[in-house]
């Protein structure tokens, strides 16, 4: 074999893939290919489960598999360490959870052969499995359509950046040990650029398997990215191009921005003013070397990414507005035409004999010109709404993209009434066109075009609303009507519908909400308020828990808790005239599925009120929006929230319930306190992996390696600590957040009676000190008036977007106690809030007493509040 002892081989790096490993090495026995060419290197990365045993037992028994056995140092090292090593004419690479079909091998390096001259690499298909379901198709494969050999100036959009690939074993390029990130993109852009040419077989097929986790190790996020991916390689990499930037390489940076748009990864946050400013330049000097077109041609790229990025490279985009069209363009291309404006309408709801309309004005015109002025005519009366920044403009995101306007719109439902929207641009008046998102009544797609409020009906037809009051009689005619096309697709459905016609006018049904996992928050203390009110009102529990203790409910209460998701939940849900929850996600509160909302959702006509389960101080203006959840109400326990609510996530003032969660009523702000610390942190969504069904995924390799496990795990063990407890007789209880307390409470070990893991020992309000980081339960505490130390060890990776969240609207500037990072300063701050008799400092009482609303009757006041 011209000097080689294998036609292929084969590198497998593994670490820690017991799991799967298995499956991988029989889908590379069972190829075509004779094992005799074949050599199948397994590189042992440090494995500390039972990888390295599997890999032992398979090379006893085959000839031509080779184990390597190497220190853990990451999957580039575990790479080159096989490429060192290999002794095939080419050189392929599978990893350790993911299996080839039986004839790549073979396929791949008999088309090699025929085209060794022209290319020094070889791509085949690949297809992504979760769950052994196959996912959409990378897109490369609308242009590598057929076995040949591709010219990557002309297919820019190729951008390879798998390991689905055949190379030649010449031993002059490896994978950059220092690139934690883009490592596969940079050896095979160092391969590719040299010929700039791919041979494609369409033959074969690398089935990468999908598992949920981070593949990237941790270092998927801009804090380890930016310096090392944007700074030290893209733009080290296009400064290199004097003469122009090849096209292939700018689609390829476009490709790898396209995921840290829509991750809200883009950006190093966690910089300061100035840095963040630099690192702005960085971006806008690679994006101006990329051709305008290559961007507006990207098939990853959403339109409106695409518009973000326009506006980042600064070019001289032009705004042509007259009375036919909205055009923008520039020097090279036409950007965007247009001839009516976008509505999307988030919610449509016929309330208390009123249409309440809430949307938002979408286009990408409004990132290039002044503030638009929406018109809405009804029977010859203007009217023209407030327009509020939408937080859709986040758009497919968790960072602003582009700028939509939002606006309410409400009016009395009166016969033959005609509404209809105009948008004014530049003193141009604009037609208006309509989307309704998914869980609003209308449904185009479907021809459902009206819906019926008790004797309240609203059509959409020719881009406008019209209302009229219809009687009992044509009400049931309308629903029985619809009501018989659904029958022959889902009868269950039918049936529900049926006696909701027949229930709808003569009761009235509240449904209470809390958490699955939580036995006892506002919706349950809410429930527990209202249900004795001899009000004609009918009144439900929604349990989402498997089993409740005993004592939550009274006889005659139980009869009234129901569980979620089951028939009498779905009925109840479609009567239900209000929904009173302190969990506002959409699983947590609609028994549906989506199958099922496709025919149920004409009849939801309820109001939503959000109870909150916690002061809401963190920044997340994408998801706790009424645009976004379907809110209709909001509680508020402090000034501070009134204003953020209505500020920033958009609320008006007339839908802020200003009267203070129910469960600050239960908290006994006299109960006794013991000498007793509780350290409470909150959850990382970077160190845990979500799943189905409310289920999280340990990845306890990345956990124990975490700045927040191993401060935490190093304050709980340190002697200091524990002499500090002892001198002043002191215990300290520390108690993981429920989504990490399943997963990670093995990881923490400690040797002190003084430290307790995960216990409720005593009362939340009988602890004398709080300590957590910032997690909302703080202001239980402050609501006490307890001493309050917030611990973020790991701070900068928080600013930087790591976590759900990357900011808070409450800052820690204006807390409640002293921000500390180290472990010597939260136990130097510890000691001095023992010293002081657990004493509150005058600063944070201050705050704290000009912080909440007035805390009386609140469970009375919300419920007065719903009645009226």
């Amino acid at each position: 074999m011209e000097g080689f002892e294998y036609k292929v081989s084969v590198i497998v790096p593994v670490y820690n893939a017991e799991e799967y490993l298995r499956d991988c090495l029989d889908s590379l026995l069972m190829q075509t290919i004779d094992q005799k060419e074949m050599e199948v290197l397994l590189i042992n990365d440090g494995s500390t489960d039972g990888s390295l045993e599997i890999c032992r037992e398979y090379g006893e028994i085959y000839d031509n598999i080779v184990i390597i056995n190497k220190i853990n140092e990451g999957v580039s090292a575990a790479r080159n360490a096989g490429i060192e090593k290999a002794r095939g004419k080419y050189i392929m690479f599978l990893d350790a959870d993911d299996e080839l079909a039986k004839d790549t091998v073979g396929e791949v390096c008999k088309y090699f052969d025929k085209v060794y001259d022209q290319v020094d690499m070889v791509t085949f298909p690949e297809r992504k499995y979760l769950n052994g379901e196959e996912k959409e198709i990378h897109f490369r494969y609308k242009y590598l359509t057929k076995s040949g050999i591709y010219d990557l100036e002309k297919n820019r959009y190729i951008t390879q950046s798998r390991i689905n690939i055949a190379i030649k074993n010449d031993k002059s390029t490896y994978f950059d040990v220092n690139l934690h990130y883009a490592e596969d993109q940079d050896f095979l852009y160092r391969i590719l650029e040299k010929k700039m040419k791919i041979g494609y077989i369409d033959k074969g097929l690398y089935k990468y398997k999908l598992r949920g986790d981070n593949t990237t190790e941790g270092f998927g996020y801009a804090y380890y990215m930016f310096e090392s991916v944007i700074t030290n390689y893209y733009e080290k990499l296009f400064y290199k191009y004097d003469k122009g930037v090849p096209s292939y390489l700018q689609a390829m940076f476009l490709y790898d921005i396209n995921w840290k748009i829509r991750k809200a990864q883009l950006w190093p946050y966690h910089y300061d003013e100035t840095n963040f400013k630099i690192a702005e330049e960085r971006i806008r000097y690679i994006l101006n070397k990329i051709r305008l077109d290559i961007i507006m041609e990207h098939p990853a790229l959403d339109f409106y990414h695409k518009i973000y990025l326009l506006k980042l490279k600064k070019d001289n985009i032009t705004l042509i507005t007259d009375k036919k069209q909205l055009l923008l363009y520039d020097k090279e291309i036409n950007i965007y035409y247009e001839k009516e404006i976008l509505i999307v309408i988030t919610q449509l709801k016929i309330y208390h004999n009123k249409i309440k309309i809430l949307g938002h004005l979408k286009s990408p015109i409004f990132d290039f010109t002044d503030k638009p002025e929406l018109i809405v005519q009804c029977n010859g009366e203007e009217t023209i709404p407030e327009l509020f920044r939408s937080a859709a403009g986040r758009y497919k995101s968790r960072m602003e993209t582009n700028l939509f306007w939002g606006f309410y719109y409400e009016k009395k439902i009166v016969n033959s009434q005609k509404i209809n929207f105009i948008v004014k641009i530049n003193n141009i008046l604009y037609n208006t066109k309509f989307y309704f998102m998914p869980y609003t009544p209308i449904d185009m797609r479907r021809s459902i075009t009206w819906f019926i409020s008790k004797n309240n009906m609203v059509t959409f037809k020719n881009n406008a609303f019209y209302t009229n009051i219809i009687s009992d009689k044509e009400s049931y005619r309308q629903l029985h009507l619809r009501n018989e096309i659904i029958k022959n697709k889902n009868l269950q459905i039918y049936n529900m519908r049926e006696s909701y016609i027949n229930d709808i006018k003569n009761k009235t049904v509240w449904l209470y909400y809390d958490c699955k996992g939580v036995e006892k928050d506002n919706g349950y203390y809410q429930f527990k308020h209202d249900y004795y009110k001899n009000d004609g009102v009918e009144r439900y529990y929604v349990s989402n828990n498997e089993t409740l203790s005993d004592d939550l409910f009274t006889e005659s209460e139980k009869a009234n808790v129901i569980k979620f998701g089951d028939y009498k939940h779905k009925y109840l849900f479609l009567l239900a005239d209000k929904i009173i929850t302190a969990y506002i996600e959409k699983n947590n509160m609609y028994p549906f599925s989506e199958e099922e909302l496709i025919y149920t959702k004409d009849l939801f006509n309820f109001q939503v009120i959000y109870l909150q389960h916690g002061i809401l101080h963190a920044s997340i203006p994408w998801k706790y929006t009424p645009e976004s959840l379907q809110i209709d109400k909001v509680v508020a326990s402090s000034s501070f929230e009134i204003r953020n609510f209505h500020e920033k996530y958009n609320f008006r003032n007339e839908d802020i319930y200003a009267f203070g969660m129910p469960r600050f009523n239960i908290i006994n702000k006299n109960e006794k306190t013991y000498n007793r610390i509780l350290f409470a942190p909150s959850w990382r969504n970077y160190l845990i992996t979500p799943q189905v069904n409310n289920y999280w995924k340990p990845q306890i390799d990345k956990f124990v390696k975490s700045d927040y496990y191993m401060v935490f795990n190093d304050f709980l063990n340190s002697p200091e600590l524990h002499n500090l407890l002892e001198k002043y007789d002191m215990y300290l209880d520390f108690r993981l957040h429920p989504i990490f307390k399943s997963a990670y409470s093995n990881c923490f070990r400690v040797d002190s009676e003084r430290v307790t893991l995960n216990q409720n020992i005593i009362k939340n309000e009988s602890y004398s000190i709080f300590i957590t980081d910032f997690s909302s339960f703080v202001f239980d505490f402050a609501y006490l008036e307890r001493p309050i130390i917030y611990f973020v060890p790991d701070y900068p990776q928080f600013k930087s977007g790591m976590n759900q969240y990357r900011e808070l609207d409450f800052p820690f500037e204006e807390a409640f106690g002293k921000l500390v990072f180290k472990k010597e300063d939260i136990l130097s701050e510890l000691k001095n809030i023992i010293e002081n008799n657990c004493v509150i400092e005058d600063v944070y009482k201050k705050r704290i007493k000009n912080f909440f609303l007035p805390m009386s009757d609140n469970c009375e006041k919300l419920y007065m509040a719903l009645m009226n």
